[in-house]
């Protein structure tokens, strides 16, 4: 799916920056206990409730970016629990990349070996 405006619009393929997105947090999330999981829930929902965001747009609005900032400069907890967290996404980044540069790279060899059969 796309979004226009307020409408969904079915898309007639999954770009790769979608699929590069669901594989990355799949990884992340499979890399965690369901313990874990829960506990990251708890605590981003503390950091973003801590801007009294009502709804998905208020979560991005300047006066609550500097309420998430003031929270994290405040509360060493929960800014190391989420700097943890972080480096655990960043290398289940680096893992998917790598292996989609390595199906790129065999999608090349198949394409380039079906010529030559």
């Amino acid at each position: 799916w796309d979004v226009m405006g307020k409408a969904f619009l079915p898309m007639e393929e999954i770009r790769e920056n979608s699929q590069f997105v669901d594989a990355t947090l799949k990884t992340w999330f499979a890399d965690m206990t369901n313990q874990e999981r829960s506990h990251l829930v708890d605590v981003l929902f503390a950091l973003l409730s801590s801007g009294g965001a009502e709804n998905v747009y208020d979560l991005l609005h300047p006066r609550n970016i500097k309420t998430y900032i003031k929270t994290l400069s405040s509360d060493v907890n929960l800014r190391r629990i989420l700097s943890a967290e972080f480096a655990g996404l960043m290398e289940a980044a680096r893992k998917t990349k790598a292996r989609f540069d390595e199906d790129r790279e065999n999608q090349l060899l198949l394409e380039e070996n079906s010529d030559i059969l």
